[in-house]
């Protein structure tokens, strides 16, 4: 009888894992395992996520243990303005994940119609409400927001004098990208 009130108490003192973060968990080993060769839906090695460590801001695994608070890197497409930039993210994950989309913001400075310049918020259209699933996942976000850098949006964009620009003059607005990477996205 000791025994069993042993086992209960060490239960419940150790933290509980909600769904959302055994999920989350699960995501994170996943990012770090090779993918078989016929599988396509997976980003490119350019993209990279892990949990913050906020004394270093590097991928670090389970130092904060923090499941709901992940930093992702993602290196410029090649054939885009952005090659050769690396470009941070964080993404904040809701408790009611992966029900409710992530909220991803760059903190690298990027010159794109999809992405708030001040803020780094990402325009995209599977993290609203409307567009996302719970069959989405991290690899979904990241492969999402690369092709998005390397094909901008600018019908609907965040930044609508940035999509002006790249509507009527792309080869202005390719400048300013790769000024910008130069600038905020060199390592």
């Amino acid at each position: 009888m000791a025994y069993s009130m042993k086992m209960l108490r060490a239960a419940q003192e150790r933290p509980k894992q909600t769904d959302a973060s055994r999920r989350l968990r699960m995501e994170l080993l996943d990012m770090q395992k090779p993918l078989p060769v016929f599988i396509t839906k997976k980003p490119p090695p350019e993209c990279s996520a892990g949990e913050i460590d906020e004394r270093s801001d590097v991928h670090t695994g389970l130092i904060n243990n923090d499941m709901f608070h992940w930093s992702a890197t993602i290196h410029g497409p090649s054939d885009s303005p952005y090659a050769g930039g690396v470009f941070r993210l964080t993404m904040d994950f809701p408790q009611e994940y992966p029900f409710k989309a992530p909220v991803v913001k760059f903190k690298t400075k990027v010159y794109h119609p999809s992405i708030d310049s001040e803020n780094g918020y990402v325009d995209l259209d599977i993290l609203t409400e409307k567009y996302w699933s719970a069959d989405m996942s991290v690899r979904d976000v990241l492969l999402s927001i690369w092709y998005l850098l390397r094909t901008p949006d600018a019908e609907t964009p965040l930044a609508p004098e940035i999509g002006a620009m790249y509507r009527k003059d792309p080869d202005k607005y390719n400048d300013i990208a790769k000024q910008w990477t130069q600038k905020y996205a060199k390592e």
